[in-house]
């Protein structure tokens, strides 16, 4: 199936995966898929809504061996609109996908801090690590460097340390310091300035922010994130909230926003869901539903149509 080195390349699932599917096939039926005149979409979204996330990595793989090219390189030249968006960007690692976000977020005139913050406070360390490598590599300058050019002050402070900060690099996933998530919850009490905000919050884990925000409101009765808006302001206070928010419920209530009135931001519907694909996307389901009580896919399905509608809806599940 794979050379060792490709087995080493998807990591630790590999065997696991690779027992599962003949991905070579897989590969095949794509590129016949997408080869000639036209695009078969059905074949297209019968062999990817119906993969996980690591199997679609190894299907890539698999394309790159017998084709030679990245499979999201074929899916690029062969698809269009936001069926194509969708589809690019699960078949491409994630970090390529969140620096290619970041780049659009900061390039050109203004800055899109809503979908920055976003990449940003949501990615642990060693997502943003693996992100800024793929940075240089496909844009040749620094994350450092644009973030410098296009923010300031506080603002420019607080994405600085979440890009260079450990953020559970050093420590097992899912580790909290209990001592010291009282100690930064009574500092926030005390001090609830921008700077101790931001070393705070922007220097922890998201399982740590979790537990600084749990004793700020049983052991003072207030809300870190009311807290936070009321003493600070701006884009320094948008992604100080996203830090102090439950990720799933971060994400939940992003997408409820993308869908809600007249219109649909599809921008921001394609970027969580294809994002959080693999990762945390079953966690936001489950809090969609409680906080709307719709499912998401229902939600989804009203708000879409045709072969952009069949991937979303076979990416979700039911």
């Amino acid at each position: 199936m794979y050379s060792p080195a490709q087995q080493q390349q998807l990591g630790s699932v590999s065997v696991a995966v690779v027992s599962k599917h003949d991905f070579t096939a897989d590969a095949e039926v794509l590129h016949t898929a997408m080869k000639g005149a036209g695009t078969d979409e059905s074949k297209l979204i019968a062999i990817l809504g119906s993969r996980t996330r690591q199997e679609i990595n190894a299907i890539d793989l698999a394309y790159r061996a017998k084709f030679g090219k990245p499979l999201a390189d074929k899916m690029v030249s062969e698809t269009s609109g936001n069926f194509g968006t969708v589809l690019v960007n699960i078949v491409q690692t994630p970090d390529l996908t969140d620096a290619q976000y970041l780049h659009k977020s900061m390039a050109g005139m203004g800055t899109n801090e809503t979908m920055l913050n976003e990449i940003m406070a949501t990615r642990d360390g060693a997502e943003l690590e693996k992100i800024k490598m793929t940075y240089v590599a496909t844009f040749r300058s620094g994350l450092e460097k644009l973030v410098k050019g296009d923010t300031s002050g506080n603002y420019e402070n607080l994405l600085l340390t979440l890009l260079n900060a450990p953020r559970g690099r050093d420590v097992p996933p899912g580790f909290v310091d209990s001592a010291k998530a009282a100690s930064d919850a009574q500092r926030l009490y005390e001090a609830p300035t921008e700077t101790s905000f931001i070393h705070v919050l922007a220097n922890a884990t998201h399982a740590q922010n979790m537990a600084v925000r749990e004793i700020f409101l049983t052991r003072y009765g207030k809300s870190l994130t009311d807290i936070i808006k009321k003493h600070t302001s701006g884009n320094v206070e948008d992604c100080l909230v996203v830090l102090a928010t439950p990720r799933a419920q971060y994400f939940a209530d992003t997408l409820h926003k993308a869908m809600k009135g007249f219109g649909t931001d599809d921008d921001t519907l394609i970027r969580v869901v294809t994002t959080r694909f693999g990762v945390d996307l079953d966690d936001i389901k489950r809090v969609y539903l409680q906080t709307y009580h719709k499912t998401l896919h229902d939600a989804v399905k009203s708000e879409t149509s045709g072969d952009y509608q069949k991937i979303l809806l076979a990416i979700i599940g039911n």
